[in-house]
C-alpha cells in the first residue's frame, strides 16, 4: 500500500506477503485523520514464525520514529515535517513477543496464530498540540 510517507509492506519470516487493505472511517468523535486502513493477513502463523509491518520511506525522506504503546496496543509512529503516520496492532498478548523497529513492528509467535491485523493512519497536522494523538487513536485496532 502506498501512503503519503512511503510504502507499507508486510513480511512473514522475512518474505514479503500480500495482504488485504480495508479502508476505515477516518472521522469519529475522538479523532480526524486524512486516511485510515486495516491491513489483514490471512496467513496462519506457527510457533516461532515472525510477522513484520514496515514502512519503506519515499526517496529522500528521513522519518523520525517513536514507540507509542498503550493498553492492549503496540504502536509505532513516524514523523516527517508536519505529517504523522502511526501503525498499530493488538498488544500485550502472552503468545507473542513484540519488537520495535525503526521502520515498523516485528512480532514473533510463541503459539500458532490465525490472523494478525495492523491499523495504519496518517494526518497532515495543522495544530500538533491537539492533533498529535489522532493517529494514535485511529491506529488502535480496538477502535473499529
Amino acid at each position: 500500500m502506498d501512503t503519503v510517507l512511503g510504502k507499507i509492506i508486510i513480511k512473514v519470516n522475512g518474505n514479503i506477503v500480500d495482504y488485504i487493505t480495508e479502508e476505515l472511517p477516518n472521522k469519529t468523535k475522538c479523532f480526524c485523520v486524512d486516511k485510515r486502513y486495516k491491513l489483514h493477513n490471512k496467513i496462519i502463523l506457527d510457533k516461532e514464525d515472525t510477522i513484520e509491518c514496515l514502512i519503506e520511506p519515499k526517496d529522500n525522506m528521513i522519518l523520525d520514529s517513536y514507540l507509542e504503546t498503550g493498553e492492549d496496543l503496540f504502536l509505532v509512529s513516524f514523523y516527517w515535517g508536519n505529517f504523522k503516520m502511526s501503525m498499530g496492532t493488538l498488544g500485550d498478548q502472552r503468545d507473542r513477543n513484540y519488537e520495535y523497529k525503526k521502520n515498523g513492528i516485528k512480532i514473533q509467535f510463541k503459539e500458532k496464530c490465525k490472523q494478525v491485523d495492523f491499523c495504519v493512519s496518517w494526518l497532515q497536522m495543522h495544530n500538533e498540540e491537539i492533533e498529535d494523538v489522532y493517529t494514535w487513536l485511529a491506529s488502535d485496532p480496538l477502535y473499529n
